[in-house]
Formats: C-alpha cells, sequence, structure tokens
C-alpha cells in the first residue's frame, strides 16, 4: 500500500510526499490505488484526469484506470462537460487515440446524455469525422445499433451525390448489419 497504517512505518507517505512537492497526477493516482485497494472506487473524474482527457493525454488517463479509476466515472466539477465521461470528453475534443484507449477499456458508446446526446452524436456535431467513425465502426462491431439510426428514417434519394467512398461503406456496413439496411 502506498499509505500503510499509522505506527507501521514512522514518516510521511508517499502521498504526503507527492502533495507536498505539488505532484498533483502522483497524488491523485495514490488516492485513486488506495480507494480501490479499500473497496471504495471513485465514483466522478479527478479534475487532473478531466483536464487530461480535455487535452487528449492517454498515458495519464490509462495510468489513473489502471490504478483502479473507472472508466465511465462522470465530470461532477461543472462547466460545459458536467456529468460526462472519460469517452464523452475524448470524443467532444476529437481526441482519437483517446477514444481508441477508452473503447479497449469498454467504454461504452451506448451510453446518452439526459438530453440523448451519445459520444458519436457529440464528435459529429463537433465535426470530428475520424472519432465518429471510429465510435460508429465499434458500436456495430459490438452487435450495438448506432445513436442516430432510426429505422422509420426516410431512405436516401437515389439523386443525393454521393462520393464512391461513402457508397462503399455503405455496402459493406449493410451487407455485415442487415438491421441498416434502406427500406426498398
Amino acid at each position: 500500500r502506498a499509505n500503510p497504517p499509522t505506527g507501521i512505518v514512522h514518516g510521511p507517505t508517499a502521498l504526503d510526499i507527492a502533495e507536498r512537492n505539488g505532484f498533483v497526477l502522483i497524488a491523485e493516482l495514490i488516492r485513486t490505488h488506495d480507494a480501490v485497494t479499500a473497496g471504495n472506487p471513485p465514483t466522478e473524474l479527478p479534475l487532473v484526469i478531466k483536464d487530461a482527457a480535455v487535452g487528449g493525454d492517454v498515458m495519464v488517463v490509462t495510468e489513473w484506470l489502471d490504478v483502479g479509476g473507472p472508466v465511465e466515472a462522470p465530470w461532477k466539477g461543472g462547466g460545459e462537460i458536467n456529468d460526462l465521461s472519460l469517452l464523452f470528453i475524448g470524443s467532444t475534443h476529437g481526441h482519437e487515440p483517446l477514444v481508441n484507449a477508452l473503447l479497449k477499456r469498454q467504454a461504452s458508446v451506448e451510453s446518452s446524455t439526459p438530453e440523448g446526446l451519445s459520444a458519436m452524436k457529440i464528435a459529429a456535431y463537433a465535426g470530428h469525422r475520424e472519432v465518429t467513425r471510429r465510435l460508429l465502426l465499434h458500436q456495430l462491431k459490438t452487435g450495438g445499433q448506432p445513436a442516430f439510426y432510426t429505422p422509420r428514417a426516410p431512405p436516401i434519394k437515389d439523386t443525393t451525390p454521393v462520393s464512391e467512398w461513402a457508397l462503399e461503406f455503405r455496402a459493406r456496413i449493410e451487407k455485415s448489419h442487415p438491421w441498416l439496411a434502406r427500406p426498398a
């Protein structure tokens, strides 16, 4: 343990030293590890981890997850990203490497805000094409329906100009996921 019970070891703990020297990330990693070890994992994102996600710092975020931080923990500190998980934050800012790392750790693509926004919708609204594509492919690979899919949506008109790449992509998706096929 990073912070042994009082009386066993004399002197400052690793947490005391990290805090005294201003090593905010190290202190948070120790706090998270101690909480997880005690059976009380954190229920929300710490500020230093939220800031790392906003900045796309995959290493910091994955270190926190490695010591037991929950991948779905929401940020509760207020602001425009209040109540959003790491995946939402990474998607909002277009950080594809962070999104990939979170998906490998089973971050939920299915979750949404009370307003109905998913990480995929946020990425699409923000114009982050590669993040949107990655989330869509992950969702299709895991058997989910994309958040934007509506069975009652009108078919795409044949007169709409569509790139050859988009047509190939749609054909591959419709072949592998028949429920996405356009109505006849």
